[in-house]
């Protein structure tokens, strides 16, 4: 199998623009001190047999130039990874290259811009160079396992007893306080109603006692393996604002595959803190 781990990474062209309500949970900061990529690839770095990092850049088209030198500083710290940087510039170009193949396609099908969007670049990068199997990682999870790759191809490709192919998993990941619970403390429609953290939490702690590989109703997009006979054939959702992941496991359900949970695959999350809780609320709503 020849993998490789896309990860996503989100940057603000300035402090007005990371200030004002967007598509994304957070952008980085240029100035930003510790920006969360750089701690991402530091936990690579530990990685047996890490293959190739394909790193989406997503930021203002008019950023591009600034945000690019920046994180290419970020990748020449760590001379062990092998990492391609795709910008707005390669992007376009793969783009542009799509919709001459796919003329058909509405939108920005594969694109630099929107949960779906950057989720398909990824697949279409890596199916240009070659790759058979997807490992999608996001910039503020870090590795805390040397056999990262050994558990992320694990029953990849291969079949269920009853024959069911295992084409796409996911895995899990702990926070800040060592949890892979979602906290149940905080009130609000927004928090507690909405988001089914009642009923995440009672599948999550079956999942988690049960066998390896089971039937999941759960998708971590930040830790999330693709086999190419399931990426050539499904594409992600570049209309939907938020929830790409989980509607990826309805999009293969509609097409009579299943994904896949693994209860010994998992990362760190450590995202940033996030004051502005309204406008996801409302991209959840849409």
């Amino acid at each position: 199998m020849n993998a490789t781990v896309v990860i996503p990474t989100y940057w603000a062209g300035d402090d007005a623009c990371a200030n004002a309500p967007g598509t994304y949970d957070h952008s980085t900061r240029l100035n930003a001190d510790n920006p969360e990529l750089d701690r991402c690839l530091a936990s690579l770095e530990q990685v047996r047999d890490i293959p190739r990092i394909i790193l989406l850049v997503v930021c203002p088209v008019s950023a591009t130039v600034d945000v690019s030198l920046h994180v290419r500083e970020i990748v020449d710290a760590h001379p062990t990874l092998k990492v391609t940087v795709v910008t707005n510039t390669q992007a376009s170009r793969i783009a542009d290259r799509v919709a001459q193949i796919a003329p058909k396609g509405s939108g920005e099908c594969v694109s630099l811009r929107g949960y779906g969007a950057i989720r398909n670049m990824g697949l279409a990068c890596a199916a240009v160079l070659g790759h058979d199997a997807v490992i999608f990682l996001d910039d503020d999870e870090t590795v805390i396992d040397a056999d990262f790759m050994k558990r992320a191809t694990y029953a990849l490709g291969q079949q269920t007893r009853q024959g069911l192919p295992i084409l796409v998993k996911s895995g899990y990941f702990y926070d800040r306080d060592g949890s892979p619970l979602a906290p149940t403390d905080k009130a609000g429609i927004c928090h507690r109603w909405w988001t089914k953290r009642i009923e995440f939490n009672r599948w999550m702690k079956k999942a988690l006692s049960g066998t390896r590989i089971s039937r999941s109703n759960y998708v971590c997009g930040g830790l999330m393996a693709l086999h190419a006979r399931a990426f050539t054939r499904v594409a992600f959702d570049p209309f939907i604002t938020r929830g790409e992941d989980l509607d990826y496991l309805f999009n293969m359900r509609m097409f009579g595959y299943d994904v896949w949970f693994d209860n010994e695959w998992t990362v760190r999350h450590l995202p940033p803190e996030s004051e502005k809780r309204s406008p996801r609320f409302m991209q959840d709503v849409y």
